[in-house]
C-alpha cells in the first residue's frame, strides 16, 4: 500500500522504468485509503520520475451508475492509455469495467489496466462469460501487490 513509500517507489518506478511511462490515469475511490494512495504515487514520482503526468481521477464509495458513467467519461475525454485503478469492492470494480469496455477504453488493446491488491477479491473465483462486456475488460490487465521486501526489484 503505498502510504508505504517502498511500495509507492516501486510501483512508479517499474511504470517509468521497465514500462516507459510518461502519463498515468489513476481512478480511485475517493476516501482516505484512495487519496492517500494516490499521494504516495505522487510524491515518489516527484522524487523518482518527476517528468510522470498523474491524473488523478475519483470515485465515490456508494457510486451510482451515472457516477462511473461521468467517471470513464472523464478518463476517456483525457486520452490516457494506461490507468491505474484503487477501488475497494467486487461491485465497484464490475461497474467501472464494464463501463470502460462500453466507453471503448478497456478491452480494446489500447488501454492498458492495473489494479492494485483489492483486485484480487474481485478476480479471486471471477467466472465470466466468454466474449462478454466483462470478459473483454480483464483480458491483459494485471495487478500490484504489496509485499515486505527490501528493493525495488522486477
Amino acid at each position: 500500500i503505498p502510504s508505504d513509500p517502498g511500495n509507492a517507489n516501486s510501483i512508479i518506478t517499474y511504470l517509468t522504468q521497465k514500462l516507459g511511462l510518461k502519463r498515468l490515469a489513476v481512478i480511485n475511490v475517493n476516501d482516505s485509503f484512495g487519496n492517500n494512495y494516490v499521494h504516495g504515487l505522487r510524491e515518489a514520482a516527484l522524487i523518482h520520475a518527476p517528468e510522470l503526468d498523474i491524473l488523478q481521477i475519483t470515485i465515490e464509495s456508494e457510486s451510482t451508475d451515472e457516477s462511473v458513467k461521468q467517471t470513464i467519461k472523464t478518463l476517456k475525454d483525457s486520452q490516457y492509455q494506461f490507468v491505474f485503478a484503487v477501488l475497494i469492492n467486487d461491485n465497484m470494480h464490475k461497474k467501472v469495467m464494464t463501463e470502460a469496455v462500453r466507453m471503448d477504453v478497456a478491452g480494446n488493446g489500447r488501454h492498458n489496466w492495473v489494479f492494485a491488491d483489492s483486485f484480487s477479491t474481485f478476480i479471486d473465483g471471477l467466472r465470466v462469460e466468454k466474449g462478454s462486456p466483462l470478459h473483454r475488460a480483464l483480458r491483459g490487465t494485471g495487478m500490484f501487490q504489496a509485499s515486505g521486501m527490501v528493493g525495488s526489484r522486477f
